[in-house]
This record gives C-alpha cells, structure tokens and sequence, in this order.
C-alpha cells in the first residue's frame, strides 16, 4: 500500500497520475478495508496504521475518498490511542510512541475534510482541555 502511495505521488508530481488505472487502484483499496475500518497492505494481511494512511492518502490524490468507510477508519484510529490521564502522560515513555497515532489521525481527518468537526473530541486530549 505504501508503495502504491509513493509511485502514484511520483506519476502524480509528472502529470502522469491519468496513466495509471484508477478504477483497479481504488478497488484494490477498498477490498483491503477490514471490518474494524482499518486497511492492510494487500488482501488477505492485517490492518495497520501506515497502510491506513497510505490508503488514505491515496483515495485522497484520486478525489475518491467517499469509496472508503470514513467513520470506521476514524473509529479504528481512534481505537489505537493510548488514553490516559494528564499527570501519567506527562511521566510515561509510551507517550512518545503514541504521538504518531494522533498525528496520523489528523492528517487522515484533514483528507476527509473531518478535521473541523472531529479534532477537538478525538485529539483534545492531547491539549488536556
């Protein structure tokens, strides 16, 4: 998944993104969505995070967003966050880790156009309002 993202960013940079057989390229996408919302890298492996935001990206560069399930990539997302409270967060190593899933989750959220309704109940805790 990711390597698809990164040739179609490149044929994309070329003006040569019409080359390139969308309508297989989204369906390869939607078929690797599982149930939780999450995407793998190909059918048939597990979810992960990266290719969720690769896939993302992707339907974003092809303006087909819609052929996703948004509110299951964004409840799977919002799954892997560690929550805890502010004072253990501010002593815990894990918190490290765990900025990326955020950060993805807002740049995936910024591509469906969510970013508005959704930053502030998904992320606020990361700003401890």
């Amino acid at each position: 998944m990711s390597g698809i993202y990164w040739g179609l960013t490149v044929m994309d940079l070329m003006a040569q993104l019409p080359r390139m057989n969308r309508p297989e390229i989204v369906d390869f996408i939607k078929s690797c969505q599982h149930e939780c919302g999450g995407l793998s890298a190909s059918i048939g492996h597990d979810p992960h995070l990266l290719y969720t935001l690769s896939a993302v990206q992707i339907q974003c560069l092809y303006d087909s967003v819609d052929a996703l399930d948004v509110d299951k990539v964004v409840e799977y997302i919002e799954g892997l966050q560690i929550k805890m409270p502010k004072q253990e967060m501010l002593n815990r190593r894990q918190f490290q880790a765990d900025l990326a899933t955020p950060l993805i989750l807002v740049t995936m959220l910024f591509c469906f156009s969510e970013i508005q309704k959704r930053i502030r109940t998904t992320c606020g805790f990361i700003f401890w309002t």
